[in-house]
């Protein structure tokens, strides 16, 4: 499993969501939040970066059960002691997947499927109304490292 978070402006809630188009082959889910309310947070938003997104990626399907307890840690090392739906809204969207060919850029069918779960968080407390930072990469980034680290190996995912 790799995480990665994505520059402002980048991977935003109509991507992920897929929006706009007519098939989506990788079968977006939503699998914990509130689209509607974290959309309404970002829209409304006066700051600069209105949202935060990343995405774990691994390199096999897993399981709803493997998905949520992934989910669970990762907002819990991002957001220690808050609670979502609380303090923060956030989103959760699955996708699946086929790697995609390194020259063409486009999905390999040969290859097994993957699952991606995009996290969108709005950067506003909701209890105060003022700018929340999830993420700080200079700062976040080496526990972000250790928790990949760590999961990767308690449950055998590929680095």
């Amino acid at each position: 499993m790799i995480v990665k978070f994505f520059p402002k402006g980048r991977a935003g809630l109509d991507y992920v969501l897929g929006k706009g188009r007519k098939v989506d082959e990788r079968e977006p889910l939503v699998l914990a939040g509130d689209p509607t309310k974290v959309n309404s947070l970002i829209l409304g938003s006066d700051f600069v970066n209105p949202y935060t997104s990343a995405v774990l990626t691994y390199d096999q399907e897993i399981s709803e059960e493997e998905m949520r307890r992934d989910m669970a840690s990762f907002d819990e090392i991002i957001l220690p002691g808050m609670t979502p739906g609380v303090e923060y809204e956030r989103v959760w969207v699955r996708h699946k997947e086929h790697p995609k060919d390194p020259v063409t850029k486009k999905p390999d069918p040969t290859k097994p499927m993957r699952t991606a779960l995009h996290w969108i968080c709005a950067n506003t407390e909701l209890s105060t109304g003022k700018r929340l930072q999830p993420y700080f990469d200079r700062v976040d980034r080496p526990r972000v490292e250790s928790w990949q680290e760590l999961t990767n190996l308690e449950h055998g995912y590929a680095s």
